[in-house]
């Protein structure tokens, strides 16, 4: 396999090692922050430990390349190949769950304020699932054809048989692509709805203020539930805008990865595709900044090294 110019594969170590350190903080604050430890963020910890797993295993093969030093077919390839096959498939079925976890808390508020969503009461199958899943398809590979240098800066499948990629690992990340976006349009469809109900309800307390003013303990408590309404409006709207960066950013990063396996399989390999494919190896970091990082994150570590007491303890609901 080709060696790929080196500026390139140097965009490839910056992300895989970005991804390392992302996942890397994520596991750090869970360990450190004990109010960070709900279903929803034992869900992106899985997250992290599988984007980790893929940029450190990434950084080093990164490493070599970036230093003209080609990869090899053999025991560390495959050790290589292995650990990026298992690493991605698990990131892609984590940003799975964690879209139908964010959609349950929406449909069904109730529930899952109390855990009993059937996610939450099964959470220990849903894991299990996803890393046992994860590596069937890392095994079935390495006992079928095996590892070996790819367009990139890492081992994978070979592209002989052609159909084994899709089956392994492009078949289920469009699955994923498409079920995400899915759920998403219908998450962001919830919360208008909400955001309707909201606004109704801040106009009528307005209203209603208005004709209280004689009044002044009624006018206090109606401009009290008049803020609390208008800051859950504000809430909603915020997280209405940024449910649209989690699936766009899932597909745009990973589109020239596919378009660079499928140039692979039906024709010669484009070239402009194996630069862009650089964006592969900076979702891990996407997700940390997406997923991860977090207001309440910020609030943490403040509380944590400025010996500040926390306001509240960090829960499904309040995320």
């Amino acid at each position: 396999m080709a060696l790929i110019p080196q500026w390139v594969s140097i965009l490839y170590l910056i992300g895989s090692s970005l991804t390392a350190m992302g996942g890397l903080c994520i596991i750090i604050s869970f360990l450190i922050f004990p109010e960070f430890r709900s279903f929803r963020h034992q869900l992106i910890l899985s997250l992290a430990i599988s984007d980790f797993t893929n940029g450190f295993t990434g950084s080093i093969s990164g490493g070599h390349v970036a230093n003209r030093i080609p990869l090899s077919k053999g025991f560390w390839c495959t050790v290589n190949g292995y650990t990026e096959q298992f690493s991605v498939q698990a990131t892609d079925l984590n940003i799975l769950f964690i879209a139908i976890a964010t959609y349950l808390s929406v449909a069904q508020p109730i529930k899952w304020k109390n855990n009993d969503t059937w996610m939450q009461r099964y959470r220990y199958l849903v894991f299990a699932f996803i890393w046992l899943f994860s590596n069937s398809t890392a095994l079935i590979a390495l006992l079928t054809v095996g590892y070996a240098p790819v367009t990139g800066n890492w081992c994978w499948l070979p592209p002989d048989p052609e159909y084994l990629r899709y089956v392994l690992t492009h078949a289920w990340r469009f699955i994923v692509i498409v079920a995400i976006i899915t759920l998403y349009i219908l998450i962001t469809i919830k919360l208008k709805r909400m955001a309707k109900q909201v606004h109704l309800v801040q106009h009528d307390m307005k209203n209603s203020s208005d004709h209280e003013k004689h009044n002044s303990s009624q006018t206090s408590s109606s401009q009290a539930n008049l803020y609390s309404k208008s800051r859950s409006y504000k809430r909603l709207q915020a997280a209405m805008r940024k449910l649209y960066y989690y699936p766009i950013a899932f597909t745009l990063l990973w589109m020239p990865g596919i378009l660079t396996r499928l140039s692979e399989a039906f024709g010669p390999t484009i070239t402009v595709f194996v630069y862009m494919q650089a964006s592969t190896q900076y979702v891990g970091f996407t997700n940390f900044i997406l997923y991860g990082w977090s207001e309440n994150l910020a609030s943490a570590i403040v509380n944590r090294f400025f010996k500040q007491k926390p306001k509240h303890r960090y829960t499904d609901a309040s995320i």
